[in-house]
């Protein structure tokens, strides 16, 4: 008989494992530009809207929490100073910088951005080795993500601007250099298999880790996608996290509606797709640009520290919000 807490996980493993594999189906179903007012379109935009920047402005949940502002209060540098600095510098150099130096911040954020996409994915990871067979990530399987992440990074800077240089753009691009990026993962999945032979009998386990090698694939075969079947996956799984996240507190439904909030409001300001910064008198303001990279970037500092388990705060935090998970 399946317990509460068995029910609890295998929700969040379902839901996990869609969100995962929805935006990498509708992207080639419904095509990255469908026509306005048509089904594909509004399609296309909800999944946009319960994603990218949407997330971000999740991730503010935390600061309507009692016990995680107490752990912000105790380390200010990476929860406060940090991020602002941050957004400081980065309004800053768009304001007055030229377009070399607004260039070279966006391509740096780009490949944060991508970083910070396969770590949420060694995150994902963590959880399902705790949900499963209570053993963590071998060093073997983190090192298999974060090869794949290189390549990826490497895939993705091929079709922005300023990205690698164009004949080294199609170096990369011909499938046989590219997927060859691949091969020093591949060399650690087999490693990480050699070295705990119980990996194949966990096809939850050894299905996520496959999912972190494969997850960029797709840039290196269809680039017109860019980073959208990638940062629509990512954020759609933080939102599940924080969902659940949210969900844990002591008033459960003004939490939520509370992280909703945050997170909505995340997206009006942020996304460059809403009407909100026409309203506001910034659309293609220089320093409004600089400031949305800069929230942007803020969010991989303090997410980052959130989810670092290895400390015994944030691992205390999260073992009781995921109860079902750290059984």
């Amino acid at each position: 008989v399946a317990t509460a807490d068995d029910v609890k996980w295998r929700c969040f493993v379902g839901a996990l494992t869609i969100v995962s594999l929805a935006p990498m189906a509708m992207f080639p179903l419904l095509g990255t530009a469908p026509p306005n007012g048509t089904a594909p379109f509004y399609a296309m935009f909800a999944l946009y809207a319960l994603s990218s920047n949407f997330h971000v402005g999740a991730t503010e949940w935390f600061f309507t929490d009692r016990e995680m502002r107490a752990h912000f209060a105790a380390n200010p540098a990476r929860y406060i100073v940090a991020p602002v600095l941050t957004i400081a510098a980065t309004t800053s150099l768009f304001a007055v910088g030229n377009e070399l130096i607004r260039n070279a911040v966006v391509a740096g954020g780009y490949a944060w951005l991508l970083w910070h996409y396969q770590k949420q994915n060694i995150g994902i990871l963590s959880f399902v080795c705790a949900g499963t067979d209570r053993l963590p990530p071998s060093v073997w399987e983190r090192r298999t993500l974060i090869l794949a992440a290189i390549a990826g990074i490497v895939w993705l800077q091929c079709g922005i601007t300023p990205g690698l240089p164009p004949s080294l753009t199609e170096t990369v691009r011909m499938p046989v250099v590219g997927l060859s990026m691949l091969l020093p993962a591949i060399v650690t999945l087999a490693l990480a298999i050699r070295s705990q032979p119980g990996l194949l009998r966990n096809p939850l386990r050894i299905g996520t880790l496959l999912y972190g090698l494969l997850f960029f694939l797709p840039a290196l075969f269809f680039p017109v996608w860019s980073v959208g079947p990638f940062g629509a996956a990512h954020g759609l799984q933080y939102v599940v996290f924080m969902f659940c996240v949210s969900s844990r507190s002591a008033a459960s439904i003004p939490s939520i509606l509370a992280m909703l909030s945050t997170a909505g409001l995340g997206f009006l300001l942020l996304d460059p797709h809403v009407r909100v910064r026409e309203w506001l008198g910034v659309l293609d303001s220089p320093w409004f640009l600089g400031l949305v990279v800069g929230v942007v970037m803020s969010h991989f500092i303090v997410d980052a520290g959130i989810w670092r388990l290895r400390e015994p705060s944030q691992r205390g935090y999260m073992r009781r919000k995921f109860d079902f998970v750290f059984r």
